[in-house]
C-alpha cells in the first residue's frame, strides 16, 4: 500500500502504509535501500513529535511542505546526511540537534550513512504551534518565528550543540511514560523553547563537498571489503585521493566513529570470524592475520571488544554451534 499524510508537512511525501495506533500516527517506509518507520504525536495544533527508526540507506523523497514549518531534529543512534542543492553535505550525528526552515533547506538528496539512524523530530507548524504554546503558558514570551529567524536563517541546517539541560529534555522525550504522553510532551516543547531562547551554542552544521563525501564513502567500501589489509590513514589518503583533514572529518561525521577505530574493530570483528571459520589455527596466526604481530596486544584488544580472550572466545562459541 502507498498513501500520503494528512499533515501539509508530508505534502507529496508517498509513504508505503500510514496508521493509527492508540494516540499515535504509524508511518511506514519502504525502498529498495531498507524499511523504516515513524511513530507521530499531536500534542497540540500545530506541534508533532516523530520518534524516528529508519534502517534503510536512503528515505529521500523531493517536497516541499504547503505551510511554514521548522523541524528540530536530534540523532540517538547513527547518522543522517542532507545534501543541498548547492552540492555540499552536512551530517546530524549521534547526540546532535539541528534545527531547520523546511521550506527553506533545498535538499537534493538526503541518506543514512550507516544504515541506521534512531532519534527525534519536534516539527512546529510555526503560526498555530505560537498559538497553543500561548494558550499553554501565557505570558512566557515565546516567540516561534524569531527563533526560527535567528536559527533558520540560511539554507543550510544550524547545529546546535546540545547543553545539558537541552540534552536532558530529549532525553526525557524518549522516555516518556504513556500514561501522560500528551500533556509531557507539551511541557517538554515549551521547555525546549525557553532553553533555545537564551542558547548562544549553534553553529552551521559542517559542511563537505560532494567530492570528499563521494571519497570517504569508498573508503568506508575499502575497509569492509578488506577489514584485515591493514592500511595507515596516509595510505588511504594517497589512494583515494583526499586529504587527512577532511577525510577523518568527515568519516567521523558519517559513521560516528573515528576511521582508525573503525579499521580496527572491523579487523576485530573479522579475526573472531576467523577463529571460528579456523578452530585448528593458532591463535598467533589469527593475531597476524589481524595485522597484530605481537599475540599480547592482540589479545588485550579482542578481549576489550568482545569481553573475552580469543580462546575463551572460541570456545564459547564453537561450543554454542555443536
Amino acid at each position: 500500500m502507498i498513501c500520503t499524510a494528512d499533515i501539509s508537512l508530508f505534502a507529496g511525501y508517498k509513504f508505503h502504509n500510514v496508521f493509527r495506533d492508540g494516540d499515535c500516527t504509524v508511518y511506514q517506509l519502504k525502498n529498495a535501500t531498507g524499511q523504516g518507520e515513524m511513530r507521530g504525536y499531536c500534542p497540540a495544533p500545530g506541534i508533532y513529535v516523530f520518534y524516528n527508526c529508519l534502517r534503510m540507506a536512503t528515505c529521500y523523497q523531493p517536497q516541499v511542505p504547503s505551510a511554514d514549518w521548522v523541524s528540530i531534529n536530534h540523532c540517538r543512534r547513527g547518522s543522517y546526511e542532507f545534501e543541498t542543492e548547492n552540492g555540499y553535505s552536512s551530517i546530524l550525528g549521534e547526540g546532535d540537534m539541528c534545527m531547520h526552515d523546511i521550506a527553506r533547506l533545498r535538499l537534493r538528496d538526503s541518506r543514512v550513512p550507516p544504515g541506521y539512524f534512531d532519534g527525534l523530530t519536534v516539527s512546529l507548524e510555526v503560526e498555530a504551534a505560537q498559538a497553543s504554546l500561548e494558550r499553554l503558558s501565557p505570558g512566557l514570551g515565546i516567540d516561534l518565528p524569531a527563533l526560527r529567524d535567528r536559527f533558520c536563517n540560511r539554507e543550510d541546517p544550524f547545529l546546535i550543540r546540545p547543553e545539558p539541560e537541552i540534552a536532558r529534555v530529549f532525553d526525557e522525550l524518549y522516555r516518556v511514560d504513556k500514561r501522560i504522553r500528551h500533556p509531557y510532551m507539551l511541557l517538554k516543547i515549551l521547555e525546549l523553547a525557553l532553553l533555545l531562547s537564551v542558547c548562544e551554542n549553534h553553529v552551521p552544521l559542517s559542511r563537505f563537498s560532494a567530492d570528499v563525501v563521494r571519497r570517504t564513502r569508498e573508503v568506508h567500501a575499502s575497509l569492509l571489503k578488506h577489514p584485515l589489509k591493514k592500511r595507515s590513514i596516509a595510505e588511504l589518503c594517497r589512494i583515494f585521493g583526499v586529504s587527512s583533514t577532511n577525510l577523518r572529518a568527515c568519516f567521523r561525521a558519517l559513521y560516528g566513529r573515528p576511521l582508525g577505530m573503525f579499521a580496527r574493530e572491523e579487523r576485530l570483528k573479522q579475526a573472531a570470524h576467523l577463529l571460528l571459520a579456523w578452530p585448528e589455527c593458532p591463535v598467533g596466526e589469527i593475531a597476524r592475520q589481524a595485522g597484530y604481530e605481537n599475540q599480547s596486544k592482540f589479545s588485550a584488544a579482542f578481549r576489550e571488544m568482545h569481553h573475552l580472550s580469543p580462546l575463551a572466545y572460541r570456545r564459547r562459541n564453537s561450543d554454542s554451534l555443536e
